[in-house]
């Protein structure tokens, strides 16, 4: 390619001065980014199309475990921390549980300690008459 044509870039068949959506420039040609990515480098997406989210440079449809699609943002964004999968970044918005806690109204609790006799659950001692001993 001579001097004069440096800046130009191959594509599909056809030239370009500047690269087409979707695309990105490699030396003298202009390669496809990852499907249902809008913008990119060799490396990553910087943005995705509608319905899908960002998550470490690609897109996806579901963000998986412990993220949720955020619409404004267009990336997965992380669940609060005691949300295995959440619906939003709220501690009330969480659909299932990390290990250990309980699903109540959408906010992750610790399980219910059992009832050990003699004992509140709070570990405050009951009188002795009425725990029986």
């Amino acid at each position: 390619m001579n001097r004069r044509n440096a800046s130009i870039s191959w594509f599909k068949h056809q030239c370009y001065k500047t690269c087409p959506e979707k695309t990105y420039r490699e030396e003298s040609e202009c390669k496809a980014c990852d499907t249902n990515c809008g913008n990119c480098d060799q490396n990553e997406c910087y943005w995705c199309e509608e319905g899908f989210f960002l998550l470490g440079g690609s897109c996806v449809r579901n963000c998986g475990p412990g993220f949720y699609g955020d619409p404004e943002m267009g990336e997965c964004e992380p669940c609060h921390r005691a949300c295995e999968t959440c619906t939003g970044l709220g501690h009330n918005q969480c659909s299932s549980c990390r290990e250990g806690l309980q699903l109540l109204h959408g906010t992750c609790v610790h399980l219910a300690q059992t009832q050990v006799e003699g004992r509140f659950w709070n570990g405050m001692d009951l009188p002795r008459e009425i725990a029986g001993v």
